[in-house]
């Protein structure tokens, strides 16, 4: 499907698995497909994906985090250049004001709703 260190458009991702060309979670069928994570917004993505406070945003994450299956996991590199980083689950997950509060001052992020961290799996 996927190939690891080569670079995938939006829509050729969203073509091959679905989702929307947007969201950084698409969602299809009524699960999380992948995960395009931008290293601006994620400094420690892929294993630390910072989830923010806007409904769909939180819809997708509650989604991802109640799901049994692995994602695979995009990173952006350029203007519409992801490089596919390979197969991830989720291991834990946090709301802790601790864990917020630490991930809002090294991102430079606000308004923090959760803190998903992934595994590499790479089945």
């Amino acid at each position: 499907m996927f190939s690891i260190n080569h670079f995938y458009t939006r829509r050729q991702i969203s073509n091959t698995i679905g989702g929307n060309l947007q969201s950084y979670l698409p969602i299809k069928d009524g699960l999380v497909v992948c995960a395009c994570v931008r290293p601006d917004l994620n400094p420690d993505g892929p294993k630390i994906i910072l989830v923010g406070n806007k409904p769909k945003v939180k819809h997708a994450a509650e989604l991802l985090r109640s799901q049994k299956s692995p994602i695979p996991v995009f990173i952006k590199r350029d203007k519409n250049k992801w490089e596919y980083v390979g197969i991830y689950e989720v291991s834990s997950v946090s709301s802790s004001t601790e864990d917020i509060a630490y991930h809002e001052d090294i991102s430079s992020r606000r308004n923090l709703n959760m803190i998903i961290r992934l595994s590499y799996i790479n089945k």
